[in-house]
Parts: structure tokens; sequence; C-alpha cells
């Protein structure tokens, strides 16, 4: 890993504001001196709260989600406006689960971005295929056109992207080292086609992150980081993570 690793944690819908607490007081002080880039993106609800706590830290706090709308009449939804008037850093964008679960669609994830940009936060851009689509040899085309999708229009974008193989996560199936780096090479080729900052885009790699699967992945070319969903929720584990990308 060349550029500096980047660390991404999604609690996703979990912790309530005293977890919160008790989970910063023991997770800053290990890893105050830390060589790696730490993005925490907390439930909305949250935000506020671990902005608050983590203002005098080097963690970059970031939100789960944003409308493809500024503002208006979207009852549930948090804007671009909203999230960054919090002083947040960065968002995640086009989840698999968003995709999945709620339909979002490769507009909505370009709009998503525009808007990110737009309001200086970084955005997170999260691609990856199924495993219907692996099976049927799918992976390349799938990864290209939603790279292009959200891209073409963005050729100096500024964020990272992280690669969620759909088919490894909580399927017990898993995605080798070899597919892993043959993956991420893929993605880097077509960012270099798409964006002219495309060599300098950090990619992660986010199927159901380990302390142990993070150990294996700092050798792998293209891989500049992670993105950890259930192991980011408790302290020692994520700081595992870390070391084990880092040490």
């Amino acid at each position: 890993m060349t550029k500096k690793t980047i660390i991404a944690a999604n609690w996703k819908m979990h912790k309530m504001a005293d977890d919160v607490i008790a989970f910063f007081q023991q997770f800053l002080p290990l890893v105050e001196d830390m060589k790696a880039s730490i993005w925490l993106a907390p439930s909305p609800v949250l935000l506020q709260q671990v902005l608050n706590i983590t203002k005098n830290s080097s963690l970059k706090i970031g939100a789960q989600n944003i409308s493809h709308e500024i503002y208006g009449a979207f009852t549930g939804e948090t804007s671009i406006k909203q999230v960054a008037h919090l002083g947040a850093s960065f968002v995640i964008i086009g989840h698999s689960e968003r995709r999945r679960l709620f339909q979002e669609t490769e507009d909505q994830i370009t709009k998503k971005i525009g808007l990110t940009l737009t309001y200086n936060l970084a955005p997170l851009l999260c691609i990856g295929e199924t495993l219907e689509e692996r099976e049927q040899g799918l992976t390349q085309q799938v990864l290209r056109h939603q790279l292009s999708s959200a891209l073409k229009v963005f050729p100096h974008f500024q964020g990272a992207i992280a690669y969620e193989p759909v088919w490894a996560i909580g399927t017990g199936k898993t995605a080798t080292l070899e597919i892993i780096q043959e993956t991420h090479q893929h993605c880097r080729d077509i960012l270099k086609t798409l964006c002219e900052t495309g060599e300098d885009i950090p990619l992660l790699y986010g199927g159901s992150v380990t302390e142990n699967s993070a150990k294996h992945l700092k050798g792998i070319k293209e891989v500049d980081g992670v993105l950890v969903g259930g192991a980011s929720l408790e302290a020692l584990s994520l700081t595992a993570i870390i070391q084990g990308l880092t040490q």
C-alpha cells in the first residue's frame, strides 16, 4: 500500500448514545499514534455526538447516506447541506444494502456524488457484484458499469472507492487473495480510463473484513485500505484491523 492506508468503519444501524461514549473512551487512546486515515460513519442520529467527541482527533467522521435532493418534502431523508453543516468529512454512497434493499438507481448515486463533491465532502463510493453475477462471469462488466455510470461526469473525482463482493458478505463464501488482487487491478484500470485522478483514487476492500483477513490484505497491490462493517463495532477489533494493515 503506497498511499496512506484508509480504514473506513460503517456502523450501520447500531449503537446507542451511551455505547458511543464507551467506544471512544477505549478507542481514541489506542489509535492516537496510528499511521492511517480512519474514517467512521455512525448512524445519522449519532452523527453530531460522534463529531463532538472526536473533534480534537484526526478521525474523519461521515454519513452513511444522503438524499439525492438538497432539500424539500422528503420525509426520513438527510440533506447533504445538513451533513456538511455539522462538519462531516465524507459520505458513503451506493452501498450494496442501499442498492439492493432500497433500489437506489445509478442516476441517484451519480447525483449524490455530485452533491457531496459540491459541498467539499469526500464520496466513498461502493461497488460490487452479486453471487449470480459472479457465477455468470459478469464481474468485470458489472464493475465497469457501476464505475462508469457514477464517475463519467467527474473526471477530477476526489474521494475513495470500496469494492464489496456482495456474494462474500454473510454467505460463508470467501473472496481469495487472488480474486481480490485481480478485481482491484481491474477497478484501477477502469478508473484510469474514467478519471484524470484515476491512478490516485484510494481503492478499499469491503468483504466482511476481520482482524485475520486484514493482515493478509496488507501486501496486495491496489488495496489501499478496507471498509469494515460488523468488526468495527468493538474498539479492540477495529484497532486490531488497523494494526494488521499498518504494522
